[in-house]
């Protein structure tokens, strides 16, 4: 039973890891679309900042083991499709 509880803790993880990782992107995007954007190399740590983050915790997952990693990353490609997904109802005519 434990293990059950470990790997929805990791999906769990892997979904609040994705919904900042997009959640990010998208606010990135819209700074980067703005034209009066004189501080881009913030933008662009920020930018670095996502990368190492969501890095660090795709290492935990790994540590964690095969399992773990696939709850994460289904975690993660939730949030991928809630957020995502908002994006393009708001894109499409």
């Amino acid at each position: 039973m434990n293990d059950w509880w470990t790997l929805i803790g990791h999906a769990g993880a892997g979904g609040l890891a994705g919904a900042a990782y997009f959640g990010s992107l998208r606010w990135l995007v819209h700074r980067l679309i703005e034209r009066n954007t004189r501080t881009w190399w913030l933008l662009a740590l920020v930018h670095l900042a996502r990368i190492a983050a969501m890095g660090a915790a795709m290492w935990w997952a790994v540590t964690s083991g095969a399992g773990a990693l696939i709850a994460f990353a289904l975690g993660v490609l939730l949030a991928r499709q809630f957020l995502v997904g908002q994006v393009r109802k708001d894109v499409t005519p």
